[in-house]
């Protein structure tokens, strides 16, 4: 059973990253040194809204893109983060909840000097446009428009550039988007 209820780990001891098994300061630097050494040019990284925390623990979901920022060996790779705007828990629907991860989450990382640029824009994913139309503006167009107008502006104004807005689509997205 692949759900939240069960701990794959014990069915699986002899599975353990060789890098470290959870995702501390330590692991993050070793996992930039072996993804440099190895040719790999950056990272995708998965965020997640955590305001207010929305399950147990979300709040460490989001350790990743602190523990790369912070690394001494940041400056060996780039990243960038896909948005996981899955429904129910981690779905942003209020203009508030939208500006505050704009503002405190995203911004930051985007002024991180390896942060991923391509062609001098910015590069940020949410991982479903249907769930963000659907689930976070509830089908008004105009309003997923606004928010990723918003977000540029807020770019823009910041003095950071241009930024190129990718999207996930799953099968169920189709009749949304």
């Amino acid at each position: 059973p692949w759900n939240s209820s069960v701990d794959w780990r014990a069915l699986y001891p002899e599975r353990v990253p060789l890098l470290g098994a959870y995702n501390s300061q330590g692991t993050m630097d070793a996992e930039i040194t072996a993804a440099a050494d190895a040719g790999v040019d950056f990272f995708q990284m998965l965020w997640y809204d955590d305001h207010p925390e929305r399950a147990p623990n979300a709040r460490l979901l989001n350790r990743g893109v602190s523990h790369f920022m912070a690394s001494p060996n940041s400056s060996r790779m780039q990243f960038f983060i896909e948005w996981c705007n899955s429904a129910p828990l981690f779905n942003v629907s209020s203009d508030a909840d939208w500006a505050t991860m704009v503002h405190e989450d995203w911004l930051p990382a985007f002024k991180h000097p390896s942060y991923l640029r391509v062609g001098g824009a910015l590069v940020f994913k949410v991982i479903s446009a249907g769930g963000f139309l659907k689930n976070g503006c509830g089908m008004n167009h105009t309003l997923a428009e606004a928010r990723w107008q918003m977000l540029r502006d807020v770019v823009r104004e910041e003095g950071l550039g241009e930024m190129i807005i990718g999207a996930g689509q799953a099968a169920p997205d189709k009749d949304e988007v």
